[in-house]
Protein backbone atom coordinates (compact mmCIF):
# COMPACT_ATOMS: atom_id res chain seq x y z
CA UNK A 1 0.00 0.00 0.00
CA UNK A 2 2.97 2.39 1.07
CA UNK A 3 4.57 1.86 -2.17
CA UNK A 4 1.58 2.27 -4.20
CA UNK A 5 1.17 5.80 -2.62
CA UNK A 6 4.73 7.15 -3.19
CA UNK A 7 4.20 5.69 -6.45
CA UNK A 8 1.08 7.44 -7.06
CA UNK A 9 2.73 10.91 -5.98
CA UNK A 10 5.86 10.43 -8.24
CA UNK A 11 3.08 10.56 -11.38
CA UNK A 12 1.64 13.28 -9.70
CA UNK A 13 4.50 15.19 -9.94
CA UNK A 14 5.87 14.11 -13.15
CA UNK A 15 2.52 15.09 -14.32
CA UNK A 16 2.67 18.32 -12.86
CA UNK A 17 6.17 18.98 -14.30
CA UNK A 18 5.05 18.03 -18.01
CA UNK A 19 2.28 20.59 -17.39
CA UNK A 20 4.63 23.59 -16.42
CA UNK A 21 7.12 22.81 -18.81
CA UNK A 22 3.54 22.72 -22.09
CA UNK A 23 2.07 25.72 -20.10
CA UNK A 24 5.80 27.64 -20.44
CA UNK A 25 5.77 27.19 -24.07
CA UNK A 26 2.07 28.08 -25.15
CA UNK A 27 2.45 31.35 -22.82
CA UNK A 28 5.17 32.88 -25.39
CA UNK A 29 2.64 31.64 -28.66
CA UNK A 30 -0.10 32.99 -26.95
CA UNK A 31 1.69 36.60 -26.78
CA UNK A 32 2.79 35.98 -30.06
CA UNK A 33 -0.90 35.64 -31.04
CA UNK A 34 -1.87 38.54 -29.23
CA UNK A 35 1.09 40.93 -30.88
CA UNK A 36 -0.16 39.88 -34.59
CA UNK A 37 -3.91 40.09 -33.24
CA UNK A 38 -4.54 36.80 -34.07
CA UNK A 39 -7.30 36.46 -32.45
CA UNK A 40 -8.85 33.73 -33.77
CA UNK A 41 -5.96 30.96 -33.04
CA UNK A 42 -5.89 32.25 -29.61
CA UNK A 43 -8.47 29.11 -29.27
CA UNK A 44 -5.93 26.50 -29.78
CA UNK A 45 -3.35 27.60 -26.56
CA UNK A 46 -6.86 27.70 -24.22
CA UNK A 47 -8.24 24.18 -25.52
CA UNK A 48 -4.07 22.94 -25.20
CA UNK A 49 -4.39 24.18 -21.40
CA UNK A 50 -7.58 23.05 -20.71
CA UNK A 51 -7.40 19.52 -22.02
CA UNK A 52 -3.76 19.27 -20.09
CA UNK A 53 -5.55 20.00 -17.14
CA UNK A 54 -7.92 17.88 -17.57
CA UNK A 55 -5.98 15.18 -18.29
CA UNK A 56 -2.98 15.89 -15.29
CA UNK A 57 -4.58 17.25 -12.69
CA UNK A 58 -8.08 16.14 -13.27
CA UNK A 59 -9.18 16.76 -9.75
CA UNK A 60 -8.30 20.23 -9.52
CA UNK A 61 -11.25 20.43 -11.31
CA UNK A 62 -13.20 19.81 -8.16
CA UNK A 63 -13.13 23.64 -7.08
CA UNK A 64 -14.24 24.68 -9.94
CA UNK A 65 -17.24 22.29 -9.97
CA UNK A 66 -18.13 23.53 -6.31
CA UNK A 67 -18.00 27.91 -7.57
CA UNK A 68 -20.01 26.56 -10.45
CA UNK A 69 -22.91 25.06 -8.17
CA UNK A 70 -23.22 28.53 -6.76
CA UNK A 71 -22.98 30.85 -9.95
CA UNK A 72 -23.63 28.37 -12.61
CA UNK A 73 -26.53 29.26 -14.96
CA UNK A 74 -28.54 27.08 -17.15
CA UNK A 75 -26.89 26.64 -20.74
CA UNK A 76 -29.57 24.61 -22.42
CA UNK A 77 -33.09 24.23 -21.08
CA UNK A 78 -35.58 23.07 -24.33
CA UNK A 79 -37.91 22.13 -21.71
CA UNK A 80 -37.81 20.83 -17.75
CA UNK A 81 -34.53 19.43 -18.89
CA UNK A 82 -31.89 22.05 -18.54
CA UNK A 83 -27.73 21.60 -18.91
CA UNK A 84 -26.11 23.10 -16.49
CA UNK A 85 -22.09 24.44 -15.97
CA UNK A 86 -21.46 21.54 -12.95
CA UNK A 87 -23.30 19.17 -15.88
CA UNK A 88 -20.26 20.39 -18.15
CA UNK A 89 -17.69 20.98 -15.27
CA UNK A 90 -18.43 16.97 -14.34
CA UNK A 91 -18.12 15.64 -18.25
CA UNK A 92 -14.80 17.55 -18.22
CA UNK A 93 -13.73 15.41 -14.91
CA UNK A 94 -14.95 12.19 -16.36
CA UNK A 95 -12.41 12.89 -19.05
CA UNK A 96 -9.92 13.58 -17.06
CA UNK A 97 -10.21 10.40 -14.70
CA UNK A 98 -11.05 8.65 -17.81
CA UNK A 99 -7.38 9.56 -18.86
CA UNK A 100 -5.57 9.15 -15.81
CA UNK A 101 -7.51 5.40 -14.73
CA UNK A 102 -7.91 3.59 -18.14
CA UNK A 103 -5.06 5.33 -20.36
CA UNK A 104 -2.29 4.03 -18.17
CA UNK A 105 -1.07 6.93 -16.27
CA UNK A 106 -2.40 5.99 -12.49
CA UNK A 107 -3.88 2.63 -12.30
CA UNK A 108 -2.42 2.63 -8.83
CA UNK A 109 -5.52 4.80 -7.81
CA UNK A 110 -7.81 1.86 -7.59
CA UNK A 111 -5.37 -1.03 -7.22
CA UNK A 112 -5.76 -3.25 -4.37
CA UNK A 113 -8.21 -0.89 -2.65
CA UNK A 114 -12.31 -1.52 -1.52
CA UNK A 115 -14.55 0.68 0.08
CA UNK A 116 -17.83 -0.66 1.92
CA UNK A 117 -19.73 2.54 0.43
CA UNK A 118 -19.28 1.45 -3.12
CA UNK A 119 -22.68 -0.79 -2.52
CA UNK A 120 -24.44 2.42 -3.11
CA UNK A 121 -23.04 2.50 -6.49
CA UNK A 122 -25.29 -0.71 -7.51
CA UNK A 123 -28.55 0.74 -5.83
CA UNK A 124 -27.91 3.80 -7.87
CA UNK A 125 -27.75 1.19 -11.21
CA UNK A 126 -31.24 0.03 -9.80
CA UNK A 127 -32.59 3.02 -9.61
CA UNK A 128 -31.22 3.72 -13.26
CA UNK A 129 -32.34 0.92 -14.98
CA UNK A 130 -36.33 1.47 -13.38
CA UNK A 131 -36.00 5.01 -14.62
CA UNK A 132 -35.55 3.72 -18.42
CA UNK A 133 -37.93 0.91 -17.68
CA UNK A 134 -40.38 4.00 -16.94
CA UNK A 135 -39.29 5.97 -20.23
CA UNK A 136 -39.86 2.48 -22.30
CA UNK A 137 -42.71 0.91 -20.96
CA UNK A 138 -44.15 4.49 -21.94
CA UNK A 139 -42.18 5.47 -24.84
CA UNK A 140 -45.83 5.51 -27.12
CA UNK A 141 -47.55 7.40 -25.22
CA UNK A 142 -45.40 10.59 -25.66
CA UNK A 143 -47.41 13.67 -27.61
CA UNK A 144 -44.82 16.16 -27.66
CA UNK A 145 -40.90 15.61 -28.54
CA UNK A 146 -39.82 17.37 -25.95
CA UNK A 147 -41.14 14.57 -23.32
CA UNK A 148 -38.59 12.48 -24.81
CA UNK A 149 -35.86 14.95 -24.61
CA UNK A 150 -36.69 15.28 -21.04
CA UNK A 151 -36.88 11.83 -20.28
CA UNK A 152 -33.66 11.28 -21.97
CA UNK A 153 -31.58 13.98 -20.53
CA UNK A 154 -32.91 13.11 -16.62
CA UNK A 155 -31.83 9.59 -16.94
CA UNK A 156 -28.32 10.97 -18.38
CA UNK A 157 -28.06 12.90 -15.10
CA UNK A 158 -29.03 9.67 -13.16
CA UNK A 159 -25.81 8.08 -14.92
CA UNK A 160 -23.93 10.87 -13.74
CA UNK A 161 -24.52 10.07 -9.99
CA UNK A 162 -23.29 6.71 -9.51
CA UNK A 163 -20.44 8.12 -11.96
CA UNK A 164 -19.16 10.81 -9.83
CA UNK A 165 -19.65 9.13 -6.82
CA UNK A 166 -17.10 6.27 -7.92
CA UNK A 167 -14.53 8.95 -8.84
CA UNK A 168 -14.63 10.76 -5.73
CA UNK A 169 -14.80 7.74 -3.44
CA UNK A 170 -11.88 5.85 -4.99
CA UNK A 171 -9.68 9.07 -5.04
CA UNK A 172 -6.42 9.26 -3.16
CA UNK A 173 -7.74 12.81 -1.05
CA UNK A 174 -5.73 14.11 2.59
CA UNK A 175 -7.56 15.51 5.17
CA UNK A 176 -6.08 18.57 4.02
CA UNK A 177 -8.07 18.87 0.67
CA UNK A 178 -10.96 17.50 2.49
CA UNK A 179 -10.76 20.47 4.62
CA UNK A 180 -9.97 22.41 2.22
CA UNK A 181 -13.72 21.60 -0.06
CA UNK A 182 -15.45 22.11 2.97
CA UNK A 183 -13.95 25.57 3.80
CA UNK A 184 -14.95 26.56 0.26
CA UNK A 185 -18.36 25.59 0.19
CA UNK A 186 -18.45 27.81 3.97
CA UNK A 187 -16.73 30.66 1.99
CA UNK A 188 -18.91 30.73 -1.01
CA UNK A 189 -21.85 30.31 1.23
CA UNK A 190 -20.80 33.49 2.97
CA UNK A 191 -20.67 35.56 0.11
CA UNK A 192 -24.35 35.03 -0.71
CA UNK A 193 -24.77 37.42 2.47
CA UNK A 194 -24.42 40.79 1.59
CA UNK A 195 -26.55 39.74 -1.62
CA UNK A 196 -29.28 37.88 0.01
CA UNK A 197 -29.67 41.32 2.73
CA UNK A 198 -29.69 43.57 -0.32
CA UNK A 199 -32.55 41.38 -1.89
CA UNK A 200 -34.29 41.18 1.72
CA UNK A 201 -34.02 44.93 2.19
CA UNK A 202 -35.14 45.55 -1.40
CA UNK A 203 -38.42 43.29 -1.43
CA UNK A 204 -42.06 44.57 -1.64
CA UNK A 205 -43.19 44.44 1.89
CA UNK A 206 -46.87 46.00 0.68
CA UNK A 207 -47.45 42.72 -1.50
CA UNK A 208 -51.16 40.87 -0.66
CA UNK A 209 -48.32 37.41 -0.65
CA UNK A 210 -45.70 37.88 2.88
CA UNK A 211 -44.11 34.85 1.00
CA UNK A 212 -43.37 36.21 -2.66
CA UNK A 213 -39.63 34.90 -2.16
CA UNK A 214 -37.34 37.28 -3.95
CA UNK A 215 -34.23 36.59 -1.82
CA UNK A 216 -32.53 33.69 -3.86
CA UNK A 217 -28.76 35.00 -3.65
CA UNK A 218 -27.04 33.95 -7.06
CA UNK A 219 -29.38 31.55 -7.61
CA UNK A 220 -31.72 32.76 -9.97
CA UNK A 221 -33.92 29.53 -10.94
CA UNK A 222 -35.49 29.28 -7.15
CA UNK A 223 -35.30 30.43 -3.76
CA UNK A 224 -35.01 26.92 -2.43
CA UNK A 225 -31.60 26.43 -3.87
CA UNK A 226 -30.01 29.19 -1.91
CA UNK A 227 -31.71 27.30 1.56
CA UNK A 228 -30.25 23.71 0.49
CA UNK A 229 -26.88 25.29 0.10
CA UNK A 230 -26.78 26.80 2.93
CA UNK A 231 -28.02 23.95 4.70
CA UNK A 232 -24.84 22.45 3.73
CA UNK A 233 -22.50 25.20 4.90
CA UNK A 234 -24.53 25.34 7.84
CA UNK A 235 -24.24 21.93 8.92
CA UNK A 236 -20.09 21.86 7.95
CA UNK A 237 -19.76 24.61 10.54
CA UNK A 238 -21.89 22.40 12.61
CA UNK A 239 -19.11 19.88 12.29
CA UNK A 240 -16.02 22.59 12.45
CA UNK A 241 -17.83 23.73 15.66
CA UNK A 242 -18.06 20.13 17.61
CA UNK A 243 -14.03 19.46 16.18
CA UNK A 244 -12.09 22.17 16.81
CA UNK A 245 -10.53 23.05 20.33
CA UNK A 246 -10.18 26.59 19.88
CA UNK A 247 -12.43 28.58 21.31
CA UNK A 248 -11.80 31.42 19.18
CA UNK A 249 -12.77 29.02 15.84
CA UNK A 250 -15.62 27.81 18.14
CA UNK A 251 -17.30 31.47 18.02
CA UNK A 252 -16.40 32.40 14.67
CA UNK A 253 -17.92 28.69 12.97
CA UNK A 254 -21.16 29.43 15.78
CA UNK A 255 -21.75 32.88 13.89
CA UNK A 256 -20.89 31.16 10.42
CA UNK A 257 -24.00 28.66 11.66
CA UNK A 258 -26.29 31.78 12.75
CA UNK A 259 -25.59 33.33 9.28
CA UNK A 260 -26.74 29.93 7.23
CA UNK A 261 -29.73 29.63 9.15
CA UNK A 262 -30.61 33.44 8.74
CA UNK A 263 -30.02 33.07 4.84
CA UNK A 264 -32.54 29.96 4.91
CA UNK A 265 -35.21 31.96 6.62
CA UNK A 266 -35.12 35.11 4.96
CA UNK A 267 -34.86 32.77 1.61
CA UNK A 268 -38.66 31.82 2.86
CA UNK A 269 -37.89 28.44 2.25
CA UNK A 270 -40.27 26.59 4.57
CA UNK A 271 -39.34 23.26 3.10
CA UNK A 272 -36.12 23.48 4.80
CA UNK A 273 -37.57 24.81 7.67
CA UNK A 274 -39.68 22.07 7.88
CA UNK A 275 -36.22 19.75 6.95
CA UNK A 276 -34.17 21.21 9.90
CA UNK A 277 -37.07 20.97 12.33
CA UNK A 278 -37.32 17.03 11.58
CA UNK A 279 -33.99 16.72 11.66
CA UNK A 280 -33.52 17.85 15.39
CA UNK A 281 -36.40 15.60 16.20
CA UNK A 282 -34.64 12.58 14.83
CA UNK A 283 -31.52 13.58 16.74
CA UNK A 284 -33.49 14.04 20.12
CA UNK A 285 -34.91 10.59 19.51
CA UNK A 286 -31.70 8.95 18.81
CA UNK A 287 -30.06 10.50 21.54
CA UNK A 288 -32.21 9.30 24.06
CA UNK A 289 -30.40 5.66 23.37
CA UNK A 290 -26.85 7.58 24.42
CA UNK A 291 -28.44 9.72 27.40
CA UNK A 292 -25.76 11.22 29.22
CA UNK A 293 -24.96 14.67 30.12
CA UNK A 294 -23.56 15.77 26.55
CA UNK A 295 -26.17 15.16 24.93
CA UNK A 296 -28.81 16.45 27.44
CA UNK A 297 -26.77 19.85 26.91
CA UNK A 298 -27.07 19.40 23.11
CA UNK A 299 -31.02 18.88 23.68
CA UNK A 300 -31.06 22.32 25.89
CA UNK A 301 -29.09 23.67 23.50
CA UNK A 302 -31.25 23.05 20.42
CA UNK A 303 -34.44 23.68 21.90
CA UNK A 304 -33.08 27.25 23.28
CA UNK A 305 -31.89 27.90 19.57
CA UNK A 306 -34.92 27.64 18.37
CA UNK A 307 -36.71 30.01 20.57
CA UNK A 308 -34.09 32.56 20.22
CA UNK A 309 -34.50 31.58 16.05
CA UNK A 310 -38.42 32.09 16.35
CA UNK A 311 -38.44 35.20 18.30
CA UNK A 312 -35.20 37.02 16.69
CA UNK A 313 -35.64 36.33 12.77
CA UNK A 314 -38.21 36.80 10.30
CA UNK A 315 -39.21 33.15 11.33
CA UNK A 316 -42.69 33.80 13.20
CA UNK A 317 -43.76 36.06 9.73
CA UNK A 318 -42.55 33.12 7.88
CA UNK A 319 -45.23 30.67 9.76
CA UNK A 320 -48.18 33.26 10.07
CA UNK A 321 -47.43 34.16 6.50
CA UNK A 322 -48.58 30.27 5.05
CA UNK A 323 -51.09 28.93 7.80
CA UNK A 324 -52.99 32.32 7.64
CA UNK A 325 -52.09 34.23 5.40
CA UNK A 326 -53.15 38.23 4.37
CA UNK A 327 -54.95 37.17 1.11
CA UNK A 328 -56.38 34.25 2.07
CA UNK A 329 -57.14 34.87 5.53
CA UNK A 330 -55.87 30.77 5.86
CA UNK A 331 -53.25 28.58 4.12
CA UNK A 332 -50.95 30.97 1.46
CA UNK A 333 -51.72 30.13 -2.36
CA UNK A 334 -48.33 28.54 -2.49
CA UNK A 335 -49.48 25.58 0.28
CA UNK A 336 -52.82 25.39 -1.26
CA UNK A 337 -51.44 24.52 -4.90
CA UNK A 338 -49.90 21.86 -3.11
CA UNK A 339 -52.87 20.50 -1.91
CA UNK A 340 -54.23 20.39 -5.39
CA UNK A 341 -51.01 19.09 -6.66
CA UNK A 342 -50.77 16.21 -4.42
CA UNK A 343 -54.51 15.39 -4.74
CA UNK A 344 -54.29 15.16 -8.37
CA UNK A 345 -51.28 12.79 -8.70
CA UNK A 346 -52.47 10.69 -6.06
CA UNK A 347 -56.12 10.66 -7.73
CA UNK A 348 -54.15 9.63 -10.74
CA UNK A 349 -52.16 7.21 -9.63
CA UNK A 350 -55.35 5.22 -8.04
CA UNK A 351 -57.05 5.25 -11.31
CA UNK A 352 -54.62 3.89 -13.78
CA UNK A 353 -53.43 0.86 -14.89
CA UNK A 354 -51.13 -1.56 -13.38
CA UNK A 355 -48.58 -1.27 -15.97
CA UNK A 356 -47.84 2.39 -14.38
CA UNK A 357 -48.74 1.75 -11.16
CA UNK A 358 -45.39 -0.40 -11.78
CA UNK A 359 -43.38 2.13 -13.95
CA UNK A 360 -44.95 5.74 -13.43
CA UNK A 361 -45.66 7.79 -16.39
CA UNK A 362 -42.35 8.08 -17.23
CA UNK A 363 -39.22 9.84 -16.04
CA UNK A 364 -39.38 13.52 -16.88
CA UNK A 365 -43.22 13.09 -17.83
CA UNK A 366 -45.25 14.38 -14.64
CA UNK A 367 -46.57 17.87 -16.64
CA UNK A 368 -48.64 14.64 -18.87
CA UNK A 369 -50.53 14.16 -16.10
CA UNK A 370 -54.19 15.49 -16.53
CA UNK A 371 -55.76 17.90 -14.06
CA UNK A 372 -59.54 17.87 -13.54
CA UNK A 373 -59.10 21.62 -12.13
CA UNK A 374 -57.02 24.61 -13.69
CA UNK A 375 -53.73 25.13 -11.49
CA UNK A 376 -52.56 28.59 -12.33
CA UNK A 377 -53.97 28.41 -16.15
CA UNK A 378 -53.34 24.84 -16.75
CA UNK A 379 -54.54 21.67 -16.07
CA UNK A 380 -51.35 20.22 -15.34
CA UNK A 381 -48.18 20.64 -13.10
CA UNK A 382 -44.14 20.21 -13.74
CA UNK A 383 -43.88 18.76 -10.87
CA UNK A 384 -45.49 17.00 -7.56
CA UNK A 385 -43.67 19.55 -4.93
CA UNK A 386 -43.08 16.34 -3.30
CA UNK A 387 -40.19 14.81 -3.74
CA UNK A 388 -41.96 10.58 -3.38
CA UNK A 389 -44.92 11.36 -4.69
CA UNK A 390 -43.09 13.27 -8.09
CA UNK A 391 -40.88 9.91 -7.84
CA UNK A 392 -43.94 7.50 -7.71
CA UNK A 393 -45.79 9.05 -10.58
CA UNK A 394 -42.67 8.78 -12.61
CA UNK A 395 -41.02 5.59 -12.14
CA UNK A 396 -44.04 4.28 -10.44
CA UNK A 397 -44.00 1.85 -7.42
CA UNK A 398 -41.08 0.07 -8.88
CA UNK A 399 -39.09 3.62 -8.89
CA UNK A 400 -39.48 4.30 -5.21
CA UNK A 401 -39.16 1.50 -3.75
CA UNK A 402 -35.33 1.92 -5.44
CA UNK A 403 -35.23 5.50 -4.29
CA UNK A 404 -36.01 4.35 -0.87
CA UNK A 405 -33.68 1.72 -0.54
CA UNK A 406 -31.14 3.95 -1.83
CA UNK A 407 -31.24 6.29 0.72
CA UNK A 408 -32.39 3.80 3.27
CA UNK A 409 -28.69 2.53 2.25
CA UNK A 410 -26.70 6.01 2.43
CA UNK A 411 -28.19 6.98 6.14
CA UNK A 412 -27.18 3.53 7.24
CA UNK A 413 -23.88 3.81 5.97
CA UNK A 414 -23.18 7.65 7.55
CA UNK A 415 -24.94 6.45 10.66
CA UNK A 416 -22.31 3.23 11.17
CA UNK A 417 -19.55 6.03 10.10
CA UNK A 418 -21.38 7.82 13.35
CA UNK A 419 -18.10 7.68 14.75
CA UNK A 420 -16.66 9.87 12.41
CA UNK A 421 -18.17 13.55 13.30
CA UNK A 422 -18.00 14.66 9.75
CA UNK A 423 -20.30 11.39 8.74
CA UNK A 424 -22.83 12.51 11.38
CA UNK A 425 -23.39 15.31 10.48
CA UNK A 426 -23.85 14.49 6.71
CA UNK A 427 -26.57 12.22 8.49
CA UNK A 428 -28.53 14.68 9.47
CA UNK A 429 -28.23 17.28 6.44
CA UNK A 430 -29.26 13.99 4.74
CA UNK A 431 -32.10 13.44 7.24
CA UNK A 432 -33.02 17.37 6.78
CA UNK A 433 -33.25 17.05 2.81
CA UNK A 434 -35.30 14.07 2.90
CA UNK A 435 -37.89 15.55 4.98
CA UNK A 436 -37.83 18.77 2.77
CA UNK A 437 -38.42 16.75 -0.13
CA UNK A 438 -42.40 16.24 1.32
CA UNK A 439 -42.60 19.47 -0.06
CA UNK A 440 -40.56 19.71 -2.94
CA UNK A 441 -38.46 17.93 -5.22
CA UNK A 442 -34.76 18.09 -3.36
CA UNK A 443 -33.19 14.50 -4.83
CA UNK A 444 -34.73 14.68 -8.48
CA UNK A 445 -34.19 16.69 -11.49
CA UNK A 446 -36.03 19.82 -11.62
CA UNK A 447 -35.21 22.88 -13.79
CA UNK A 448 -35.57 25.02 -10.65
CA UNK A 449 -32.59 22.93 -8.53
CA UNK A 450 -30.13 22.82 -10.99
CA UNK A 451 -27.52 20.08 -10.49
CA UNK A 452 -27.84 19.99 -6.64
CA UNK A 453 -28.19 16.71 -6.15
CA UNK A 454 -24.86 15.89 -8.14
CA UNK A 455 -23.17 18.91 -5.76
CA UNK A 456 -24.89 16.06 -2.62
CA UNK A 457 -23.46 12.98 -4.07
CA UNK A 458 -19.94 15.06 -4.57
CA UNK A 459 -20.07 15.54 -0.93
CA UNK A 460 -20.88 12.18 -0.07
CA UNK A 461 -18.67 10.94 -2.18
CA UNK A 462 -15.68 13.22 -0.14
CA UNK A 463 -16.78 12.08 3.55
CA UNK A 464 -17.05 8.24 2.81
CA UNK A 465 -13.70 8.32 0.64
CA UNK A 466 -11.53 6.42 2.80
CA UNK A 467 -8.13 6.07 0.66
CA UNK A 468 -6.29 8.46 2.19
CA UNK A 469 -3.22 10.01 1.28
CA UNK A 470 -0.58 10.64 4.07
CA UNK A 471 -0.70 15.02 4.84
CA UNK A 472 2.32 16.67 3.25
CA UNK A 473 5.21 17.34 6.30
CA UNK A 474 3.78 14.15 8.53
CA UNK A 475 5.68 10.86 9.00
CA UNK A 476 4.70 7.79 7.40
CA UNK A 477 4.30 4.59 9.04
CA UNK A 478 6.60 1.84 7.69
CA UNK A 479 4.75 -0.44 9.03
CA UNK A 480 2.09 0.24 6.87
Amino acid sequence: MLKSLIALRSNYSKNTFYLNLLMLLLIPCTILLFHFELYTLLVIPIVLISLSIIIFIPESLSFIFIISNYYGRSLYCPSMFSVTYPDIVFIAIFMGFIGRFYLKKDNSLVNNYKNTSSKIIYFFIVLVITSFLSFVVNFLNYKHFLIYIDSIGFILKLIQLPVLFYIFLYYPLNNKKKEFFISTCIILSLLELPIALYQNSTMDNTSSSELSAYVNGTFPMHHASLAMMMLFAFFFSIYRILTTKSKIYIIINLLFASIFSYLIIISRTRSILVGIFFACIVFILLSLFKFNKKYFLYVILIMFSILITYKATPLESVIMGTIKSRETQSLDLSSYSRLIIWHEAVNHFIDTDIVQKLFGVGIGAFGTIPFSNVLWGSKSANGAHNNYLHVLSETGIVGLVGFLILFFYILKTLYNRSSCVLSRCYFYLTIALLASGATQETFWFQYAFGSFWLFYIFFLAIILNNNVLPDPKQPTNQAS
